[in-house]
Order: C-alpha cells, then sequence, then structure tokens
C-alpha cells in the first residue's frame, strides 16, 4: 500500500535475511551433529512399523 514502508525497512535487508537464514542452518547442523551418530533410515522406518503391527495386531504387509 503507498503508506506501507519498504519490505527492507520492515523485515531487514538481504544481507540481514540471509545472514539470519545461514545461522539457522548451521545451528541445525550443529543440533543434528549433536544428536548422536546417523542411523540408516530405512531400517528405522522398519523398525517402527513392526511395532506398530505388533501394537495394532495386524499381519504382514501386502
Amino acid at each position: 500500500m503507498a503508506g506501507d514502508p519498504p519490505i527492507d525497512d520492515v523485515h531487514g535487508t538481504a544481507d540481514d535475511r540471509s545472514t539470519r537464514a545461514i545461522r539457522e542452518i548451521v545451528r541445525l547442523w550443529d543440533e543434528g551433529l549433536a544428536s548422536g551418530p546417523a542411523i540408516d533410515g530405512e531400517a528405522a522406518f522398519e523398525e517402527i512399523r513392526i511395532m506398530l503391527e505388533g501394537r495394532m495386531g495386524c499381519g504382514s504387509r501386502p
């Protein structure tokens, strides 16, 4: 709208937004590293599937 400030005035400059985004990526990366060793995603989902089937009394997948 005519009276609204430019978007950069409200949300910072493009450089500010980029810097914040990079800091957030670094924070998430560090959080992931601190959470422990990587696991095999397929094997983890298979374990979860087996556990849920056991709880629900389901048979094997088709």
